[in-house]
């Protein structure tokens, strides 16, 4: 999880944005997931996701003429410190750390997540409501898929 450090903005300690460590998906479901991911959809990207508490600063968008981010390295930064980031949006670590601190036996909660990469902000291409499409239903059936075959 990504959030900015409010404290550095009023007194100037740092660092300027604070990264919690990885909050992992459930192993088994995340693999089913995959695999049914891979069937319906040759265009699967495994990795770790960032989780950012708003769609601008955390996620490394800058806007220097209007606000002081101070996040010019924080991509890279966070990608040095973890090499298979592959997607940054702002619901998946909660949902995760709910789970991982759900109490084993009836109601241990399982999670798991896919993202539809909308925009890429490396190369600026955006996906097509037909692409999207596309990937909702492939991923809502394999999601449903994974859960069908996941052990209770």
């Amino acid at each position: 999880m990504v959030s900015r450090n409010f404290d550095a903005y009023m007194d100037g300690s740092e660092p300027a944005y604070n990264v919690s460590k990885v909050c992992p998906a459930d192993e088994d479901l995340s693999k089913l997931f995959a695999e049914e991911m891979e069937a319906e959809y040759p265009m699967v990207c495994t990795g770790i996701n960032v989780t950012a508490d708003s769609f601008y600063a955390s996620q490394g968008r800058t806007d220097r003429a209007n606000f002081d981010d101070r996040n010019d390295s924080l991509v890279d930064d966070i990608c040095a410190a973890h090499p298979t980031a592959s997607s940054c949006e702002m619901e998946t670590f909660l949902l995760f750390h709910l789970a991982h601190c759900s109490r084993e036996g009836a109601a241990k909660i399982r999670a798991a997540s896919a993202a539809i990469i909308v925009a890429n902000r490396h190369t600026s291409d955006v996906a097509s409501g037909e692409v999207i499409t596309d990937a909702e239903r492939k991923g809502g059936v394999a999601a449903l898929k994974a859960l069908v075959r996941l052990p209770l």
